[in-house]
């Protein structure tokens, strides 16, 4: 009995990095273990990818793979990587508003859900409160990824390969974009425009139900023959990561939807001839 439960707890670690990521972000975890104020929940988030990662080699391990372990593997993943990226996003498009438009988005937020109050706030002409908009694609992120894992757990065509982004790879692309903006040499959200974040965010959040058919890094052997893609992206993902370390990771997600849309026209016009 207890063998059988031993993926579904790796899996919850899954679901409780995730809830401890929202935590950090909700309660402004402040580190000092010297990690930066907003690293914590990022960190949080590679370590949920990896139980997600494991969980299903330890069910095929065990043999015990079961219906339950999938419904509660997608129940956590909308969690870490659609709840608290989500999360990460609207905090940087505000981050960024407060930038560029002198625009409190909280404030905001407050405002149109209980009213002035009695006090009167003051906003410039440019920090209207229809900037808020640039806000509701991070929206998205957690609606569409709950959309996603839903649909692949009833797909039948995503057993070797993907149709849209993986929810893990968007969590985490959407994750180190906000590791970049937080890092870069000017300080916080200075060099990117709400708009620019925001348009992002929602090109991303539309590839996770978006019909593209994306490889998926499944090795039934490891010969180079039928591998070939494979090997090319992961000697691709692995230089750039060793050169610039995490924030590298944005362009290898970019680089392994470019390559999956290489693969499908090679293999497609391989296939007319």
């Amino acid at each position: 009995m207890i063998k059988k439960q031993i993926p579904n707890i790796v899996t919850s670690l899954n679901l409780l990095c995730g809830f401890l990521g929202i935590l950090t972000i909700a309660y402004g975890y402040n580190s000092h273990s010297g990690l930066s104020n907003n690293d914590l929940p990022i960190y949080l988030m590679f370590a949920a990818a990896f139980f997600d990662f494991v969980d299903g080699f330890v069910a095929r391990a065990l043999k015990v793979d079961s219906p339950l372990g999938k419904q509660l593997d997608s129940l956590a993943d909308v969690v870490t990587f659609g709840v608290l990226p989500g999360l990460l996003m609207f905090t940087a498009i505000g981050e960024s508003l407060s930038c560029y438009v002198h625009f409190n988005p909280y404030d905001a937020i407050d405002r149109l859900i209980h009213g002035n109050r009695g006090i009167e706030f003051e906003y410039p002409k440019s920090g209207s409160k229809w900037n808020l908009i640039y806000m509701l694609p991070a929206l998205l992120v957690p609606i569409l990824s709950a959309f996603r894992l839903a649909k692949f757990n009833i797909d039948t065509r995503q057993s070797h390969s993907f149709i849209g982004l993986p929810t893990p790879a968007n969590g985490l692309f959407l994750a180190t974009v906000y590791y970049v903006i937080q890092h870069n040499s000017y300080g916080a959200a200075n060099c990117f425009h709400p708009a620019l974040l925001a348009g992002l965010v929602f090109v991303f959040a539309v590839l996770l139900v978006a019909p593209i058919p994306l490889f998926a890094m499944k090795f039934k052997a490891f010969t180079w023959k039928g591998n070939e893609v494979r090997f090319i992206f992961l000697a691709m993902a692995i230089t750039l990561l060793a050169i610039f370390q995490l924030a590298a990771f944005p362009i290898v997600i970019i680089l392994y939807i470019l390559t999956s849309i290489i693969n499908n026209i090679l293999t497609r016009n391989n296939n007319e001839v």
